[in-house]
């Protein structure tokens, strides 16, 4: 069945993602309808408007990564599945949905005081990144500025109306000394306006910042930047230079 990455070509039109129908045809809809599918009933799968650009740049980098996201980014995961020589660059993917999945994920770390914000993604993309070059310095060559950690931890939409914000913090930690000394954490925060979306939208929403952040951490973007349709809507993003998680590594440098 032909997906929505194949052919896919950028669009201009304000809001909308492209659709490659059963037919072969492309389609640009809302994601802000509520007569968008939800995940488990999705035949087609959107991408925003270079979507498709952006992953097979990313793929083409010759980084490898392993991604852990919990509480949104399922599309993004999807994009990535459904592209052919995903492998290349995804390690592997884990989704922690749970509190004490998360909190075994990032164990010995301690359980976090609060499961959406910047220390706990940058927790996260830690432990991703330790496990990335575990994983490729089974294989050679490999140096550690070959490898990327990524993390995505959001609260939104769902059945109970939430007192708090729907957002998302996410983070793409690099190295770039072969040594393993240095190295960039590429972080970003995403405020969506409440009750101005659907689920499905406020995960597409997310899903498009973090392609957007993983593909310029890897060298194949520039900064990302993202359209806000809403005034409650917030984006920032920084990059910082920090000491790389190097401890308990294997010595393969």
């Amino acid at each position: 069945m032909a997906t929505a990455q194949e052919e896919a070509a950028p669009q201009e039109a304000h809001g909308l993602v492209e659709v490659r129908q059963r037919d072969g045809s492309l389609s640009l809809v809302s994601p802000h309808t509520t007569e968008m599918p939800c995940s488990a009933e999705m035949k087609d799968v959107p991408l925003p408007p270079g979507g498709a650009d952006l992953i097979q740049r990313t793929l083409a980098s010759g980084k490898r990564a392993f991604i852990v996201v919990t509480g949104a980014g399922a599309q993004y995961l999807s994009w990535l599945m459904d592209t052919p020589g995903v492998s290349s660059f995804l390690l592997e993917t884990v989704v922690p949905y749970s509190k004490d999945s998360l909190d075994a994920f990032m164990y010995p770390s301690p359980a976090p005081e609060h499961y959406v914000d910047h220390e706990t993604a940058l927790m996260m993309a830690d432990e991703a990144f330790r496990r990335a070059f575990e994983m490729s310095a089974k294989r050679s060559p490999v140096v550690i500025v070959d490898v990327v950690g990524v993390s995505l931890t959001a609260t939104i939409k769902t059945k109970q109306i939430k007192s708090g914000m729907h957002h998302a913090h996410m983070i793409a930690r690099t190295c770039h000394e072969k040594g393993g000394g240095r190295g960039m954490v590429y972080a970003a925060h995403l405020v969506l306006d409440k009750d101005k979306r659907t689920r499905f939208a406020e995960d597409f929403k997310i899903s498009e910042a973090l392609l957007k952040l993983v593909a310029h951490a890897v060298g194949a973007a520039p900064p990302p930047e993202l359209d806000l349709e809403f005034p409650g809507d917030n984006w920032e993003f920084s990059v910082t230079e920090t000491e790389t998680p190097v401890l308990a590594l294997p010595a393969f440098l």
